[in-house]
Parts: C-alpha cells; structure tokens; sequence
C-alpha cells in the first residue's frame, strides 16, 4: 500500500540502521533507497578501533581520518585505495567497514540522490 502510495517518487531514507526498520526499508522502498547516517556509522567505527588498542589521541584522529577518506571518496576507486590503505593499517577495521556496509553511505558507492529536498519531521513529508 505505501509503495503504490509514493508511486514515481522514492525517497531516500537515511537511517541508523536500527535492527525493526531495516527488512521494511528494504520490503517498501529496496535497499538501493535506505543510506546509513554517516555519524552512527562513525561513532561506532571509534568504538570498534578502541577495541583494537587505539587509545592514543594522535591515532584516532588518523584512523577516523582514513575512515572518512573511504566514506567520502567520489569514485570506486578512490573507495578501493582508501579502504585498502585502512586495511594495510588495521586489517580488522577494514573488516568492520566492510561488515557494516558502509558502501550503503559512502559517496561514491550509494547511487540515489540523498539531498535534494531533507524533511525529518513527519507531518512535512
């Protein structure tokens, strides 16, 4: 019903990936429409580095540095280099980039338009 409702128009729905709303995302709009927030995505990135022994100031600032050359790269392969360079670093957050899908964020992977018009209140959208 919701999906004949939006007939042409597919939003873009960016989300925190919360485990309820994920397989009706999906079952409305695909999944080619649902984008990750890049800021729950970061936040838990520096929560897996400390898992890994990066407590240092200096070294957080690099790897969440290399996490958002990966993020906001334009092209695929930017992308690639960007996350083989975070991979060379630390294999096991290249490992967590790839298991929390950021392509589904990145710039240069997600392939809908995300900004042209941004409502987050219900009743405007």
């Amino acid at each position: 019903m919701v999906a004949q409702c939006l007939g042409a128009l597919k939003p873009v729905i960016i989300s925190n990936r919360h485990p309820a709303i994920l397989p009706v995302i999906a079952q409305v709009l695909g999944k080619d429409y649902h984008s990750y927030f890049l800021g729950n995505l970061t936040e838990n990135f520096l929560k897996e580095k400390a898992k890994h022994g990066i407590r240092k100031e200096a070294t957080k600032q690099i790897v969440k540095e290399m996490f958002y050359r990966v993020a906001y790269a334009l092209i695929g392969g930017e992308y690639n280099a960007a996350l083989e360079e975070l991979r060379r670093y630390k294999a096991e957050l290249g490992t967590w980039v790839e298991d929390n899908q950021l392509e589904q964020s990145a710039t240069s992977t997600f392939t809908k338009e995300r900004w042209a018009r941004m409502n987050n209140n219900v009743i405007e959208s």
